[in-house]
């Protein structure tokens, strides 16, 4: 295990004197709402926990959290805060140009939100043509992939679903209320998904009243191990 080496911490003699061979990363997430039994903030939360076990592990630089997405299909239930397309697609290009222009080629995205994955991929194909030596991967920890596919089974649905209850456990116990959880199981046939209301009218889908902390401390080895082996492969080049 490494010290965590935090961005916005950083003083400047501290920050030109960087290891510019170490992997950023960089959480991302959105603001909108879980249910009544998570918070706002539990698209950013998660791989923002994430990303400090991952840092620690592979000795990477924990770079500055992105808290905005593309939430624009969640804009019919209260809290939801949301970026344009375009905007977003510009920020993450942004905010991984100015990275690179310290010095830093190697950057890894933890993704928390179902929304973001097509922007952040035509950010990242913008930023690989302009920049040939840059290595850049996003990695949405939620997908089976990460979870490992026998575990995605076990986590019903997809938002605002035990997975997530069981991040936020660890993120930030206090803020889920469990008392308040209810199951429901979206239908994503019945209409077009600009709104999600008509879809998941609780803003749940999936079996929150399941999750545990045992399970969630299992979950979240997982997931750090999957991406830890990423960076690793990524710290290579």
């Amino acid at each position: 295990m490494s010290d965590l080496i935090v961005w916005q911490d950083l003083h400047m003699d501290e920050a030109e004197k960087l290891d510019k061979s170490k992997v950023i990363i960089i959480p991302l997430g959105t603001i909108e709402p879980h249910g009544n039994h998570l918070p706002l903030k539990t698209d950013l939360s998660s791989p923002e926990l994430i990303a400090k076990e991952v840092c620690k592990r592979t000795g990477s630089i924990l770079g500055v959290s992105i808290p905005f997405g593309w939430s624009a299909e969640m804009t019919g239930f209260p809290g939801t805060l949301t970026l344009k397309a375009s905007t977003y697609i510009g920020l993450i290009e942004d905010i991984a140009e100015s990275y690179y222009n310290n010095g830093f080629k190697k950057i890894v995205f933890i993704n928390g939100h179902g929304g973001n994955p097509p922007y952040i991929q035509v950010a990242m194909a913008n930023l690989a043509k302009n920049h040939r030596d840059i290595k850049i991967r996003n990695c949405d920890w939620y997908s089976g992939y990460y979870l490992g596919e026998e575990r995605k089974k076990e986590y019903k649905g997809n938002h605002a679903y035990k997975a997530e209850v069981e991040m936020m456990m660890l993120a930030d116990k206090k803020s889920v209320k469990m008392d308040k959880a209810v199951d429901y199981e979206a239908n994503w046939t019945k209409v077009w998904k600009a709104d999600l209301t008509k879809i998941m009218p609780k803003c749940v889908d999936g079996e929150p009243t399941k999750a545990n902390e045992k399970d969630a401390k299992e979950l979240l080895e997982a997931v750090v191990t999957k991406i830890s082996e990423i960076v690793e492969e990524i710290k290579k080049y």
